[in-house]
Formats: C-alpha cells, sequence, structure tokens
C-alpha cells in the first residue's frame, strides 16, 4: 500500500529483497532522504529512518575528532567525538562513550529520548543506536 511517509514511496518496495540486496536498498533509501528538499523528511518517513539507524551502526567511520567537554546543568558533560562516516550520505554526527563514573550522563537517556519521541510521533529527537 502507498501511505504514510507523505508521498514518498518512490523509494520502492522492499518485498522479496534477498540480504544482499537489503544493504543496497537501504543505502539507496538513505541517500534519496538525506538528499531530500523536504527537511523534515529523515524525521517522518520510517524508511528514511530506519535507514538513518542502519547506517549509524554499520557505516565505516572515515574521520574522528574529539570535542571538549562542555558545562552542562552545574556538572561537566562526557567529551563526545566528531564522527564522519562513510557510505552513501557520508554523514556526520556524535559519537558519545559509555557512562563515566564521575558524571550523571548515560546514554540510556539518549536511547530513551528517542524511543519517547518515536512512540509519542514527535519526530524531533534524531535517530540513534547503542
Amino acid at each position: 500500500g502507498g501511505g504514510g511517509g507523505g508521498g514518498h514511496a518512490a523509494d520502492g518496495d522492499w518485498a522479496g529483497t534477498t540480504s544482499v540486496d537489503y544493504s543496497t536498498q537501504l543505502d539507496a533509501t538513505l541517500s534519496r532522504c538525506w538528499n531530500s528538499s523536504d527537511a523534515v523528511r529523515m524525521f517522518v518517513d520510517e524508511r528514511c529512518r530506519l535507514a538513518w539507524q542502519y547506517a549509524l551502526a554499520t557505516a565505516p567511520l572515515r574521520a574522528i575528532d574529539l570535542v571538549e567537554p562542555a558545562p552542562h546543568m552545574g556538572s561537566e558533560q562526557n567529551g563526545a567525538f566528531r564522527v564522519t562516516l562513510g557510505g552513501a550520505a557520508g554523514m556526520r554526527g556524535q559519537f558519545k562513550s559509555c557512562d563515566m563514573v564521575s558524571t550523571n550522563e548515560s546514554y540510556k537517556a539518549e536511547l530513551l529520548a528517542h524511543a519517547v519521541d518515536h512512540v509519542l510521533e514527535l519526530r524531533r529527537v534524531p535517530a540513534v543506536v547503542p
């Protein structure tokens, strides 16, 4: 069926694809979504969101830069790494290390924020992967 995603049916039907084809299909979908003139498509189109999460979990790293820790709500945030990923979209993002003993910051909060955002259909939190 058509529906959902605001008329983005041109991304093709994934039914009947093999596991080898699946990765290629996700790369093609991500590239179309990332380059779309629709600024919110990555958040509202379910195929875009899934392709985004797949890319974050599987794309090779091309570059890593340290982001210095920043003051946040009375404590210091863990430092993060700015990463550039390979693959179809050449995305950039942040990698946050696991919990540090000296702070209250947790990767679990990022995962929870994404899950709640998705369930409530707010579409404001970028894709995350554990």
